[in-house]
């Protein structure tokens, strides 16, 4: 497969980031040249100071696609490989790190691999025409990295079952009402409108967004008692800063004279 690119990187706002994936050669398939291309947007965006990165697809039709199982075959027959065979797992690394919140804009399709990074982001937006799939079964295979383990997580038992073992798309709306998609946009809306909630989140104080971020992650492998003390201890953390002791100042008085959370929020954000 001959070198391309495959990712480019943007700062369409301040503290924001949009990484567009796309390798219409393959029909956004992702390669194991194409997750680290991923992977390294999101560590560059990262390091030019992102809080909030949206990952999304340049590609009509096709958000993230399956695995491009050429990578797969070629290692059983001792081939060359487009690229490092960690790919995946440098993308679930960077999308774990608690100090960047990434938001995945879907419009179009989304299968195997693809849609294992969906469910690892920490939000997802997607538009009414997309379309998730775990099609593994079909291969003999099953999935590898969180397509059963996250997604179980993410909308319970009974409808990753259905989506694992039977294989066929199942469509946004049905997982917005299942709270795996957080915002459900018109067709082809979904990047604009994670690139404004975006915007609207990087206004959050930082310190904040990461401790929460970190606190939602590590309730999700904890007992409830475990889950409680370090939420707790993450409180005490944060409460003790000049930037905590002022946001508090200010909840004060709006809430002194009636204000309402809503009102909070976006005082704090201008």
């Amino acid at each position: 497969m001959p070198e391309r690119k495959l990712v480019e990187l943007t700062h369409p706002s301040d503290g924001v980031a949009e990484i567009a994936f796309a390798d219409p050669q393959i029909a956004n398939t992702v390669s194991w040249a194409g997750a680290c291309a991923l992977a390294c947007g999101l560590d560059e965006a990262h390091q030019a100071g992102a809080r909030i990165a949206v990952v999304s697809s340049s590609v009509a039709g096709h958000w993230l696609e399956h695995a491009w199982l050429g990578d797969l075959l070629a290692t059983f027959a001792g081939e060359p490989t487009t690229g490092d065979p960690d790919g995946f797992g440098r993308v679930l690394r960077q999308l774990d790190r608690p100090d960047l919140l990434v938001i995945a804009a879907i419009d179009g399709s989304t299968s195997g691999g693809g849609c294992e990074i969906g469910w690892a982001c920490d939000l997802r937006v997607a538009g009414a025409d997309a379309t998730f799939a775990q099609p593994e079964v079909a291969m003999a295979i099953t999935t590898g990295i969180g397509g059963t383990s996250r997604l179980v997580r993410l909308i319970g038992p009974t409808v990753a079952a259905e989506m694992v073992l039977d294989g066929r798309p199942v469509s946004a709306e049905r997982l917005y009402n299942l709270g795996a998609v957080n915002r459900l946009t018109a067709a082809g809306d979904a990047r604009r409108v994670a690139l404004e909630w975006a915007t609207e989140l990087a206004t959050r104080p930082h310190q904040s967004i990461t401790a929460m971020k970190q606190l939602l992650r590590d309730s999700m492998n904890r007992s409830l008692d475990d889950a409680l003390l370090e939420e707790q201890a993450a409180f005490r953390r944060l409460a003790a800063t000049p930037l905590a002791r002022q946001r508090m100042q200010l909840a004060q008085s709006l809430y002194g004279r009636g204000e309402l959370p809503k009102e909070l929020v976006e005082a704090a954000a201008g």
